[in-house]
């Protein structure tokens, strides 16, 4: 089975998906004025690794990325 972490980002927000042994998981945000938040899903109330979670989480490249095309 694939294993897979896609990042859709467009200039309101982003979205992750997380597939991993035929499940799908799924955690979006949304731009606000002062930044960004969530509005669907949350990796860290899953069973996905702990490992991996963090390392999606944790990186600011999504909310950088969804700035720049805001600003464009």
């Amino acid at each position: 089975m694939e294993k897979k972490v896609t990042i859709t980002i467009t200039e309101t927000g982003w979205e992750t998906k997380v597939e991993l042994e035929g499940k799908t998981y799924i955690e979006k945000h949304e731009r606000t004025s002062s930044g960004a938040k969530g509005v669907e899903g949350n990796f860290e109330q899953t069973d996905l690794p702990d490992e991996l979670v963090e390392q999606i989480t944790t990186g600011s490249a999504s909310y950088d990325i969804m700035r720049a095309l805001a600003e464009i």
